[in-house]
């Protein structure tokens, strides 16, 4: 069975396919009747804690309190583009997974980050706005960069335009 894109836990792979990786070379991974194929240009770095939002990682975050030294290494190769954040028409999970739960503060996290990485500055402040109407709060207080990133952003933008 050949997949199209692959998980791997850097804390069990990083030795075997990761190190001193650069742009361009192949990943391959094969395991039972599993095979996997691509390349170090199609890099996307996540990271999740209990409790907080799932990250999508880029350089930009590479001072991100709580980073792995193994997940830092890599983040020059992770590639934001690669999440495709625009579709035809939406798509619905299956009925058997019910309906889609209250958008919680995590809800918010990943449209502001989205936003940002958009450039879309107004939009990422607009949604950090709504989430501070509703109370919402991270469990992990690293979870708020995203949208204090959008209100300064936004705030620094109001305050260049007027002086």
């Amino acid at each position: 069975m050949n997949y199209q894109y692959k998980y791997f836990d850097l804390h069990l792979r990083y030795q075997l396919l990761f190190t001193d990786l650069k742009k361009d070379q192949p990943v391959i991974h094969d395991y039972r009747s599993h095979h996997f194929e691509s390349d170090s240009s199609h890099v996307l770095a996540l990271t999740w804690q209990p409790g907080g939002c799932l990250w999508a990682l880029s350089a930009n975050e590479q001072d991100l309190p709580g980073l792995p030294e193994d997940l830092k290494n890599i983040l020059l190769l992770s590639d934001l583009s690669l999440i495709q954040s625009t579709a035809e028409a939406a798509t619905a999970p299956p009925s058997a997974l019910g309906t889609e739960p209250e958008h919680g503060y995590c809800y918010y996290f990943q449209k502001v980050s989205l936003a940002l990485q958009q450039q879309n500055v107004e939009q990422a402040f607009a949604l950090a706005q709504e989430a501070d109407k509703k109370q919402l709060a991270p469990v992990i207080s690293r979870d708020w960069l995203p949208l204090i990133k959008a209100s300064v952003l936004r705030t620094s933008r109001i305050w260049h335009a007027r002086f």
